[in-house]
């Protein structure tokens, strides 16, 4: 792209901003600041552990969102929904999701989908997995 783009949450279809069909996109470009990454228009119908979703995204080619990033998600929450609505994806919803991070050896960063509090989940707790590539 030639110029800069502005900070906000658009549609894409791969990385290409979407003006118009936008069921047809495949995920949420969020710009702020502090974080440019695709959200993924689809989660697993599944919770899962962190291994399994680690596995997951690998499997994908895409990532858990690391802290950073899930507070950016977190905040843009409602612009987020929207565009995903429109996109025909699957909302956030206000439970927890993983992120890439380890706390321990037996724990990872985890963080709730409502307010984007953090917290340390044991490895074996079923979360929400929501896919994220780097813009």
């Amino acid at each position: 792209m030639d110029k800069k783009i502005k900070n906000g949450v658009y549609i894409v279809k791969g990385r290409e901003i979407l003006t118009e069909n936008l069921s047809g996109g495949d995920g949420v470009l969020l710009i702020s600041d502090h974080a440019s990454i695709i959200i993924s228009k689809d989660k697993p119908d599944e919770d899962m552990t962190w291994d399994e979703a680690m596995k997951y995204c690998a499997g994908l080619g895409v990532n858990l969102p690391d802290r950073h990033q899930a507070l950016e998600i977190s905040k843009f929450r409602d612009e987020i929904n929207e565009a995903l609505s429109n996109a025909g994806g699957q909302e956030l919803h206000h439970g927890w999701y993983w992120t890439c991070e380890e706390r321990s050896s037996n724990s990872a960063w985890s963080y709730g989908g409502t307010n984007g509090s953090m917290a340390s989940s044991n490895k074996f707790s079923s979360l929400s997995v929501r896919p994220v590539t780097a813009f």
